[in-house]
C-alpha cells in the first residue's frame, strides 16, 4: 500500500516521502497518529506542487546561506524573563521561541525545526544555539537570557 508521510517518522523516512507500507502498519499505526495519508492521484498532484515549492524555497536559501550565516553570527538575541531568587526561569526558552525571534529580528523565514538546542535554556546565562540553515551550512547564534525587571 503507498502512503505519504505526513510527519517525520524515524523509522520510515520523512515528511512528503512517499512508501509502500502492510496496510496493517498503515491502519494501526500511521493512521490514527496522523503520520501518514493513503496515496491518491488528488495527493499525489498536491505533493508535487508542494514539493516545488520547497525545492524553490532551499535554492534561495542555499543562495542566501552564507549571507545568513554571517548575519546570525554576528547577532545577539536576548531574553528577558521571570526568575526566581536562584536564577531560574519560570518558564525555559525552547528552540521554537529562538527561532521565531531570529526569523523576527532578521525578517526571514526558516525551516521548520532549524535551531537546534540540546535542552530547553532553563537558567539566565549567555547560550550558543545551532541553527542550521542548509545540509552543509549552520551557524553558531549567541543567545542571552536576562532576567525581567
Amino acid at each position: 500500500m503507498q502512503i505519504v508521510l505526513t510527519q517525520h517518522v524515524q523509522s520510515l523516512g520523512k515528511k512528503g516521502d512517499i512508501k509502500n507500507v502492510k496496510k496493517g502498519y498503515f491502519r494501526n499505526f500511521l493512521s490514527p497518529r496522523g503520520l501518514a495519508l493513503r496515496m491518491t492521484e488528488k495527493l499525489l498532484k498536491q505533493l508535487e506542487i508542494q514539493q516545488g515549492k520547497a525545492i524553490k524555497r532551499k535554492e534561495e536559501i542555499i543562495a542566501k546561506a552564507e549571507e545568513y550565516k554571517e548575519m546570525i553570527e554576528s547577532l545577539k538575541l536576548t531574553f528577558a524573563k521571570k526568575v526566581t531568587s536562584k536564577g531560574k526561569l519560570y518558564a525555559a526558552v525552547t528552540d521554537k521561541q529562538i527561532q521565531e525571534a531570529l526569523e523576527k529580528q532578521l525578517k526571514i523565514e526558516l525551516e521548520k525545526g532549524a535551531v537546534e538546542i540540546d535542552e530547553h535554556l532553563k537558567s539566565t546565562g549567555e547560550y550558543e544555539v545551532k541553527v542550521v540553515l542548509t545540509d552543509h551550512t549552520s551557524a553558531i547564534l549567541k543567545v542571552s537570557i536576562v532576567a525581567e525587571k
